[in-house]
């Protein structure tokens, strides 16, 4: 089935406004994006970040027909004036196939794979892998912070550790933990979707029984080997006691999603309960770690 793609640039106008309309109108899906080129990389707690020029973009069946389209839009919109828009055909394609070519099979630290759904590859009897089924909403680990954060669990992750996601968003941390071996992981996210997706993919891989995903007022009380943060620099400085209380003393905390010239404010928010800090690069980004003191 081919679809129509409804693209209306903001302007003044609120995006609320715009996405109830695309929605009376029949979208399937709606979402923003950047109309300029302006990076958004510290929003608030519980904020929707919008840029200065926003899209709103909605897709709808073709059935719906493009003049069709046209015409409701024109005679629905409230007011006056209609808002500058476009539409597109954009035709149907096996999306599987399309995944699968930009997912790539990646390594980290000589022994974690994460494998692009049913890839057949002839790896090593003691690789550890982690599988990204097509259709599920998972992360590839190509992004340098995720990237980081993988390679650091694949060196610290040993049998029978606790580990701590905090921020988990849709699991791949948590479900690379216990495939390497954790005896239980506690993925922390404040979105009810993201723990959702956690759970399908730990089941996916074979490792739903080891994983616990909890919003952060359901976190229980727990001493962790290991707690690993993949959020943002501003998040991460206001959590900084929440999440260093999940860490037991001499265990080992990871703090990434953080840009290079950001590093000095998050580690100052760690640093009178760290030992032995240490920060890791990978192009503009960096993973601050350190141990836990003990009292």
């Amino acid at each position: 089935m081919n679809w129509l793609k409804l693209s209306i640039k903001a302007g003044e106008l609120d995006v609320t406004d715009i996405e109830a309309a695309m929605e009376a109108l029949g979208a399937q899906a709606i979402s923003y994006e950047d109309a300029g080129d302006q990076p958004l990389l510290e929003p608030g707690a519980g904020e929707t970040p919008l840029w200065n020029e926003t899209i709103v973009t909605g897709l709808f069946s073709a059935e719906h027909g493009h003049q069709a389209l046209i015409d409701d839009l024109i005679r629905d919109w409230p007011g006056n004036s209609v808002p500058d828009y476009e539409i597109e055909v954009l035709e149907d394609r096996d999306w599987t196939l399309a995944w699968a070519d930009h997912a790539k099979p990646l390594c980290f630290a000589d022994k974690l794979w994460i494998l692009p759904g049913e890839t057949d590859m002839d790896l090593a009897p003691e690789a550890i892998t982690v599988r990204i089924p097509p259709g599920l909403a998972f992360g590839t680990g190509s992004h340098p912070t995720t990237a980081l954060c993988l390679n650091w669990l694949a060196q610290r992750v040993q049998p029978g550790m606790r580990v701590v996601d905090y921020g988990s968003g849709s699991g791949i941390l948590a479900v690379a933990a216990a495939r390497l071996g954790a005896k239980s992981v506690l993925a922390v996210d404040n979105d009810p979707q993201a723990l959702v997706a956690t759970w399908d993919n730990a089941r996916a891989n074979d490792v739903a029984g080891r994983i616990q995903a909890v919003a952060p007022d359901n976190c229980p009380a727990m001493q962790a080997d290991l707690v690993i943060a993949n959020i943002l620099a501003n998040p991460l400085i206001e959590l900084a006691p929440r999440i260093l209380a999940l860490l037991a003393p001499r265990g080992e905390l990871a703090l990434t999603g953080v840009l290079e010239d950001q590093s000095e404010r998050v580690t100052k928010a760690y640093a009178d309960q760290l030992m032995d800090i240490r920060i890791e690069r990978r192009e503009d980004w960096v993973l601050i770690r350190g141990r836990k003191v003990v009292t």
